[in-house]
């Protein structure tokens, strides 16, 4: 009966970290969810992304080489910096 006992014991102080631990993880995705909302809300306000949206659309139009060669640069240059690793 001891041997139980004590096994019982051990069990119930590991549930009692799993318990823990899992509110421990619950807390820190609530702080990483509400840090993401503030991220998002400084963007949409200081950024204007709309707006931006709108001036990128008026350079493609009017430099369409231009861009297509820029975007093909980066798209180069990125290629080989993830084949390298």
């Amino acid at each position: 009966m001891g041997m139980a006992l004590r096994m019982t014991q051990k069990a119930t102080g590991l549930d009692a970290g799993v318990r823990s631990l899992a509110s421990g993880i619950k807390g820190a995705a609530s702080g990483i969810r509400e840090a993401t909302g503030s991220v998002v809300a400084y963007a949409q306000k200081k950024a204007n992304l709309r707006n931006i949206e709108r001036q990128l659309t008026k350079t493609v139009r009017r430099n369409p080489l231009q861009t297509m060669l820029a975007v093909t640069a980066i798209g180069f240059v990125g290629g080989m910096l993830i084949r390298r690793r």
